[in-house]
């Protein structure tokens, strides 16, 4: 499909998630702009294992992006 037009994308992982691969970089087409991959530790639902860990990225993430829109 089309790339998302100005939107930038952040893929998260499990650095443990064999299922995956490098699958997760395929995410990169879905963009023009920015694409950031961050791997937490834990498997395909690192989302239990990791999810202080991800939450604060989430948080740092969305905090860079709001700064860059207020000097936009």
């Amino acid at each position: 499909g089309k790339p998302l037009a100005g939107i930038p994308v952040h893929a998260y992982w499990g650095n443990a998630d064999v299922s995956v691969g490098d699958g997760y970089a395929a995410w990169r087409s879905e963009t023009d702009v920015a694409f950031h991959t961050r791997a937490f530790d834990g498997g395909h639902m690192f989302l239990y294992d990791a999810a202080s860990a991800l939450a604060n990225a989430l948080a740092e993430d969305l905090a860079l992006y709001g700064k860059q829109l207020k000097t936009a």
